[in-house]
């Protein structure tokens, strides 16, 4: 597989955020802080303390929550996509994996995903797959900076 000039390995594997490698590199403060603002503004107005089935009564807990149990499958339909040639299909997830990343504050993960879609959008599904590897990457140092993120409250 070939890569072009925007995936030639500027960045590399990383290991998980750790003491060297604090949470606030990997998501964006700010849009840490918002989402924690509206989780506790959102349980004020719930004092009743009910909350919906399936969830934690956390909406930061909740969204990432759903954010780790969806990316997997989406990235093997990633995969699917480029395995079929299915430009469109390959586009429409990477879109659908950007806006997830970006409402965390995954800025990082975002951006491979807005790479991986204009890619598709070339039609330069084997540059996109190529990407496919370094999004995994990516989405396992968040998901231990999310985890780190949420149990710190």
């Amino acid at each position: 597989m070939t890569q072009n000039a925007a995936g030639s390995g500027e960045a590399q594997a990383r290991p998980a955020p750790g003491p060297t490698e604090p949470v606030r590199e990997l998501l964006d403060p700010n849009r840490l802080a918002m989402l924690r603002e509206l989780d506790s503004s959102l349980r004020e107005l719930d004092s009743s303390g009910a909350h919906a089935a399936g969830t934690t009564g956390s909406l930061l807990r909740d969204l990432v929550d759903a954010f780790v149990a969806t990316v997997p499958a989406d990235v093997a339909d990633l995969r699917a996509a480029g395995e079929h040639d299915d430009a469109t299909a390959m586009h429409e997830v990477a879109h659908h994996l950007k806006g997830a990343a970006m409402t965390l504050g995954l800025a990082a993960m975002a951006a491979l995903c807005a790479e991986i879609e204009t890619l598709a959008s070339s039609g330069a599904l084997v540059s996109a797959c190529d990407l496919i590897p370094r999004l995994e990457e990516e989405f396992d140092r968040a998901r231990s900076a999310l985890d780190a993120a949420v149990s710190s409250r």
